[in-house]
């Protein structure tokens, strides 16, 4: 398994316990929609992707990436991946999938 779908596991464990009442839902989105009456319904592990170069992760983030693994971004839910061989940087993020009621 690569990096980024183990913590996109890890987060989604996370979201389950919290669907099972063991925790406490923290992922500021997700809250939101608990909030206004939504169910969990299910897991997208690959919800959202962004691809770029490194020079534009750079711009994006403000960070610079000297070597080719995984980075810490803020506000992102995983790593980016970054591979220097390939002027790459990749980030694949996971999410669920809400139920709300119709009223």
């Amino acid at each position: 398994m690569c990096a980024w779908a183990a913590a996109a596991h890890r987060c989604l464990d996370d979201v389950a316990r919290a669907r099972a009442g063991s925790i406490r839902v923290d992922v500021g989105g997700l809250r939101t929609h608990v909030r206004a009456g939504a169910s969990f319904a299910v897991p997208a592990l690959a919800s959202q992707r962004v691809d770029g170069t490194i020079a534009e992760w750079e711009t994006w983030t403000g960070l610079t990436f000297p070597d080719s693994g995984d980075y810490v971004v803020e506000g992102a839910l995983i790593p980016v991946s970054i591979d220097r061989a390939a002027d790459r940087g990749t980030i694949v993020e996971p999410n669920y999938w809400m139920r709300h009621p119709i009223r």
